[in-house]
């Protein structure tokens, strides 16, 4: 019987002009009876850095030009349009399965 083990990761930044910036991370975790999620928010602003993190559920939508996030409990949301065409990798694959880039 296969693992059905699955894990999704996202990063997304962002980055002013002034030196502020924001790096948002959030993962699902799926194997057997195991499922977890998690988000972080690492943001720099007038030269202060504050990190926040949850174990609680995000909404994240992507489409071939955009990604939406939200992290109701960090308070934060963002959009990030594509500045260039999408690219899909695999980077391993057996007869167990693959792992590979998303389009």
């Amino acid at each position: 019987m296969p693992s059905q083990f699955s894990l999704v990761k996202w990063y997304m930044d962002c980055v002013t002009e002034q030196g502020d910036a924001v790096i948002l991370y959030c993962a699902a975790l799926s194997w057997r009876a195991v499922h977890a999620v998690y988000s972080s928010v690492l943001a720099v602003h007038d030269g202060l850095t504050e990190s926040r993190s949850s174990m609680t559920p995000y909404r994240l939508f992507s489409s071939p030009g955009d990604i939406c996030v939200e992290f109701p409990r960090l308070h934060v949301s963002g959009r990030w349009e594509a500045d260039a065409t999408p690219h899909c990798r695999t980077v391993f694959e057996s007869p167990e399965g693959a792992v590979a880039s998303p389009a």
